[in-house]
């Protein structure tokens, strides 16, 4: 791999599908197919508060103009105090962050933002907005909104499928871009995780993004193909016990003035732990 680095304005737009996002249309609700055997339905609790911490880690190969490769990886360790309130709102306070490599100007602007929505019953977070807007913040957002999964309408049981879509307009670090999202969810077997009685959610997510920016005066394109899969653990009550997802990501940004153009491979690991209690307890 070769250590040189890229200029700045490139290597900004390398850290896609992580950006802040807006104006996002969802599909209507989704819809499950439980098998015959399925146990009594688990639906999303409210009324409840956990400590979430959050550790991701990313790998990102970037093909030089020479065609040469660099590798660059980014990790960062987050703790959010999440609130669900009896009417469904949805409340994330993030209260540390460390980086890797070190920002620690970006991590002290970020420390304290919140982030204000609703759980819809088809257990989407909507509405979402954010406090103050920084890089960093903005950044965490799709985290934010990720934290909890789309349980159908009918709740969830062992062998129930449902998918669900969004699309809509978004930002992702210098680019506006037309995204589109489909899931594919499943239920397995109930197992232990912790010492706690679980329901695996398993997700297939696959997306696309076209969009455009510019920096200096200069108008870059930015297209990405990118797929997640992973699992999310749910108890019996309805709440998130934690998240393990992996993403890949294709991305290519283009300056067009110069003609040049960086393909760039993402590879991602989020994994999510919920500390839960009811509201008024600290977890």
């Amino acid at each position: 791999m070769n250590s040189r680095r890229i200029r700045p304005a490139l290597v900004l737009g390398l850290l896609a599908a992580c950006g802040k996002s807006a104006d996002v249309a969802v599909a209507p609700a989704p819809t499950s197919r439980p098998t015959s055997n399925a146990r009594a339905p688990v639906h999303l609790r409210n009324d409840w508060r956990a400590s979430v911490s959050m550790q991701r880690a990313d790998s990102l190969i970037l093909t030089l103009p020479d065609g040469s490769r660099q590798l660059q990886r980014i990790a960062r360790m987050a703790h959010f105090t999440v609130e669900v309130g009896t009417n469904n709102s949805f409340s994330a306070t993030l209260d540390s962050i460390s980086l890797s490599p070190a920002a620690d100007a970006a991590a002290a602007q970020a420390i304290g933002t919140r982030w204000n929505g609703r759980v819809t019953g088809a257990g989407r977070i909507e509405g979402l907005q954010i406090s103050r807007s920084s890089f960093l913040g903005d950044d965490l957002t799709r985290s934010v909104r990720s934290m909890i999964p789309p349980v159908p309408f009918e709740g969830l049981a062992v062998g129930t499928t449902w998918t669900d879509t969004t699309s809509g307009s978004v930002q992702v670090e210098l680019f506006r871009t037309s995204e589109r999202r489909v899931r594919r969810w499943s239920t397995a077997e109930r197992t232990q995780r912790g010492g706690v009685t679980v329901y695996p959610v398993r997700v297939r997510e696959d997306f696309e993004q076209v969009g455009k920016g510019s920096q200096s005066g200069r108008e870059m394109t930015m297209t990405a193909q990118g797929s997640r899969t992973g699992y999310y653990y749910l108890t019996a009550d309805g709440r998130v016990d934690g998240a393990v997802l992996q993403d890949s990501v294709a991305q290519f940004i283009t300056i067009p003035m110069s003609r040049q153009t960086v393909p760039t491979m993402r590879y991602g690991k989020t994994t999510l732990h919920f500390a839960s209690s009811p509201r008024g307890e600290r977890p």
